[in-house]
Parts: structure tokens; sequence; C-alpha cells
């Protein structure tokens, strides 16, 4: 990861986290005594595509975990199975079928993704546990998980949310 911070005087890290999902799809956070740094990619970039922001432990107003809304997630996916179902019937199968694949997998695993919420200083970020098979990401994210909420605890902000 190409992200070296640039600490203050007394700043140490306490927990960086890495979660791996692809090469393009990742969940990187770098907690330290003083502030959280929020790393992702820019949407357009010449040369760096990486950005950090820093967000001061005074700044961060509450952080956030709760699984996506099931009925929404139905909702969704019912729409991507009847859309899939009608392309069927109008030109054939083919690339259709995908549609409604993709709708049962939302219907049946959707409602099952986490997010993480870290709001303060007029900014929100969030990210979404991607759908995956295995366990092996899913140790790190709930471990993750488990070194936000702690690093919340010990800088006193409140927490919102269980999983």
């Amino acid at each position: 990861m190409p992200f070296d911070p640039e600490l203050e005087e007394d700043e140490e890290v306490v927990h960086e986290i890495y979660v791996k999902i692809s090469k393009k799809k990742y969940f990187y956070l770098l907690l330290t005594n003083k502030a959280a740094y929020w790393v992702g990619k820019k949407k357009f970039a010449v040369k760096d595509d990486t950005i950090a922001i820093r967000l001061p432990v005074e700044g961060v107003d509450c952080i956030s975990f709760y699984k996506s809304d099931f009925l929404w997630c139905l909702i969704l996916g019912s729409l991507l199975v009847i859309l899939g179902l009608l392309m069927i019937v109008a030109s054939g199968f083919g690339t259709h079928l995908a549609w409604v694949a993709a709708g049962i997998l939302i219907i049946f695993v959707g409602h099952k993704r986490r997010i993480v919420k870290i709001s303060g200083g007029g900014k929100i970020f969030s990210w979404r546990e991607p759908i995956y098979f295995g366990g092996g990401i899913k140790q790190k994210v709930d471990q993750s998980f488990s070194h936000i909420r702690n690093w919340a605890k010990q800088n006193k902000i409140r927490v919102l949310g269980s999983f």
C-alpha cells in the first residue's frame, strides 16, 4: 500500500487495518492515538491515485456499525429477477440469465452485508463489506471491526449499533 502518513510529533500508530478483497477493492484505515486516517482511491488521478483523509479524534462524532436493510435487498433482488425474466422471454437466454442470478444473490446474501460509518467534522466515511465466499476475509473483517470498536472506546467516542 503506497501510503506513508506524516504523523505528528507524539502521534503513534495504534492499529493499521488493511483488508484486501481483490486488486482494486480493499479496506484501509490507520488508527493513531490522535487521529484516524481513511485511505482510499481517487476516482480520477494522473499520478498518485491514493488519497488519505485525516480525521482528528476530537472531530469524530460517532462510529456506526449496522447491516444492510433486508427490505431494500428484497425489493432490489426481486426487481432484478423480474427484469431478467422479462428479457429472457423477450429475447431468449444469453446474458439475461445473469440478471436473474444477481437478483437471487442479492435477495439471499445482500442483507448480510455489514457497514461501518465514521462521522465527524462534517464528513462521513463509510465502507460496505462486499459479498464474498470463504471464511478468511470474514475473519479479517471481524477483527478489523473489533479494532475500530476498541479504538473508539479508548478515545471515548460514541459507538452505535452492533451485528
